[in-house]
C-alpha cells in the first residue's frame, strides 16, 4: 500500500511499474506464441476470447507458482492445458470460482464505462496518459444505461478538471504510466468461501479425471481461479477448514489462485 503523503511517492510508483513491467514481459514470453496460435486458429470469436482468458491466468499463475514450468499445449479439452516440468507432463484443469453473480455483473458494467471513458481520452493520449484509480462513492448505484452514460461524463469531467454536479464518483488519483488504464480503487468482497462450495467444485471436475488419465501424463492438477484476468480488485474470504481439512478428490494437486493478489493456497487432498 502506498501513503498519498508520502514525498517519495512518484519514485515508488515508478519503481513498482518497473517490476510489474519486468513480470509482464516474463508472461508474455510464456504465453505470446500461444495467443498468436489462437488467433490463427479456426476457433470461433467467443472460444477465441474464453481460450485466450485461460492462458492469461494459467500464465501468471505458473509464473507466481514456478517460473520453470512452461506450457506445453493449450488446443486440448481434457484437460484445458498441458504444461512441462522437469521433462515431466502435467495436465493443468482451470475453474472460474465465482461467488457472487451480482458482482460479476457489475463489474462487467463498470470495465464498459472505463472502456468508454479510456476511448474519449485516448483521443489525446499525451496529454491524457497514465493510470487511473477511480473510487465511487456508494457501494451500490444504478447501473443502467443512461446512468452509465452519466458516470461516464463524470469521470471525464475529474479527469479534466472541469467543475461538475456531486455524482458518484468519490475520487480519481492518477499515476505514471505509458497508456491509458483505468480501474476501480475499492476492493470488493464477493463473498465467502466455505469448505463445501470448494468441493462442489471440486466434484464438477472429477467426472473427467479417468479420461485425463488416459493421455500418458505425469499428473492432473485443478486450479480454482479467483478473479481472473476479467477482475480487477476482488476478494474472498477463507473459512479456516479449507486451509486445515482435507478434501476428497482425485486429482494429484489442487490450488486456489487469488489473481488480484497474486496468492496461491495449495489444498490438501485425500
Amino acid at each position: 500500500m502506498f501513503d498519498s503523503k508520502d514525498p517519495d511517492l512518484n519514485r515508488k510508483l515508478l519503481d513498482q511499474t518497473k517490476h510489474l513491467k519486468k513480470e509482464r514481459s516474463l508472461i508474455n514470453k510464456n504465453i505470446e506464441p500461444w495467443l498468436k496460435k489462437i488467433d490463427a486458429s479456426s476457433y470461433s470469436i467467443i472460444e477465441k476470447k474464453q481460450k485466450k482468458k485461460e492462458i492469461e491466468e494459467l500464465g501468471h499463475f505458473l509464473y507466481y507458482y514456478d517460473k520453470e514450468i512452461f506450457i506445453e499445449e493449450v488446443f486440448t479439452e481434457s484437460p484445458d492445458f498441458i504444461v512441462k516440468s522437469n521433462g515431466k507432463l502435467i495436465g493443468i484443469e482451470l475453474k472460474d470460482f465465482i461467488t457472487d453473480k451480482f458482482e460479476k455483473e457489475k463489474e462487467g458494467l463498470i470495465k464498459l464505462i472505463f472502456k468508454s471513458v479510456i476511448n474519449y481520452l485516448e483521443k489525446n493520449l499525451n496529454q491524457y496518459k497514465g493510470n487511473y484509480r477511480v473510487e465511487f462513492i456508494e457501494k451500490k448505484f444504478s447501473l443502467k444505461r443512461n446512468d452509465r452514460k452519466l458516470i461516464v461524463q463524470e469521470i471525464i469531467s475529474i479527469i479534466k478538471g472541469c467543475s461538475k454536479t456531486p455524482g458518484v464518483v468519490k475520487s480519481i488519483n492518477k499515476f505514471p504510466y505509458d497508456g491509458i488504464a483505468m480501474h476501480k480503487g475499492e476492493t470488493t468482497i464477493v463473498g465467502n468461501i466455505s469448505k463445501e462450495l470448494v468441493q462442489n467444485k471440486i466434484n464438477s471436475k472429477e467426472k473427467l479425471i479417468p479420461l485425463y488419465r488416459e493421455k500418458n501424463l505425469n499428473q492432473v492438477w485443478l486450479v480454482l481461479i479467483i478473479g481472473g484476468v476479467e477482475k480487477s480488485s476482488d476478494y474472498c474470504l477463507f473459512d479456516t477448514a479449507i486451509t486445515t481439512q482435507e478434501f476428497e478428490s482425485a486429482f494429484d494437486r489442487i490450488f486456489i489462485y487469488e489473481f488480484f493478489d497474486r496468492k496461491i493456497t495449495e489444498l490438501k487432498i485425500t
